[in-house]
């Protein structure tokens, strides 16, 4: 009896550090920012500092600001070349280049208030409203919606987005009772209910999302925990080709997927 209760703690034992994803602490760079925004594919770090937008290269240090438009509510670095800035107090996106140049004029929606914006491909936009509770694909050169979703309590009930992420393949919205998933052409995929969700990152052929201080990577219906170190107070995550980036008071830490 007591050999096979040993055999079953064993096998329990390995199971759980199967389910276990191992990381390491690569660097600890000082970044002086009000809001750490993320780092892209070139590894170049974007930041808020005093509502200017910075990026910091190798080699420089670029920045943007836009006072007509006031604050600056979210920053999309999903593709470097297409960064996306969304000012609710106005309505209004602003598409800039590598380097922080505008590619467009603000661009404004005056049908309904804009929430959440992220990138789509070509000249297009994905933008998400509370007013209609509806994900579109905007076409910003041509003021054109070319796709909409039915709204979103329509394939989860009561289901409306705090936050919104899309890469060229899919586009994931979270709400606190879980997450709704679709693809380039609007069309649904599924709903994950997993609770109190802050961030989400594609990854392999699943995604990463954060969770109380914690980090889950989740693909085909299987969890596994990330193992990383968060520290106390606001730890503001991002991620990217199996890097883990935590901005922590002041310092920002740099961690590997192994």
């Amino acid at each position: 009896m007591k050999s096979k209760l040993l055999l079953i703690f064993i096998l329990n034992a390995c199971f759980s550090f199967a389910q276990v994803i191992q990381t390491e602490l690569i660097s600890k760079t000082p970044l002086v920012a009000d809001r750490f925004i993320g780092v892209d594919e070139f590894e170049n770090i974007y930041y808020i500092k005093d509502q200017i937008l910075h990026k910091k290269t190798s080699k420089e240090l670029l920045t943007y600001s836009n006072i007509n438009l006031g604050n600056i509510n979210s920053v999309n670095i999903n593709n470097p070349f297409k960064i996306i800035l969304l000012y609710k107090d106005y309505n209004s996106v602003v598409v800039l280049d590598n380097k922080l140049n505008e590619l467009t004029n603000s661009i404004t929606f005056p049908d309904a208030n804009i929430s959440l914006v992220s990138y789509a491909s070509e000249n297009n936009l994905w933008v998400y409203s509370k007013d209609n509770n509806i994900l579109q694909l905007f076409d910003y050169q041509n003021k054109t919606i070319n796709l909409a979703t039915q709204p979103l309590g329509f394939y989860q009930e009561n289901f409306m987005a705090d936050n919104l992420f899309s890469n060229n393949e899919n586009i994931w919205l979270f709400d606190q009772s879980g997450i709704l998933q679709f693809n380039q052409y609007a069309s649904f995929i599924d709903f994950y209910k997993i609770a109190n969700i802050e961030k989400l990152f594609p990854y392999k052929k699943g995604f990463i999302y954060s969770q109380n201080d914690q980090l889950f990577f989740i693909d085909d219906g299987n969890t596994k925990l990330i193992s990383v170190e968060f520290l106390q107070g606001n730890n503001e995550i991002a991620f990217n080709k199996g890097k883990i980036y935590i901005y922590n008071n002041g310092t920002l830490y740099l961690h590997k997927i192994l």
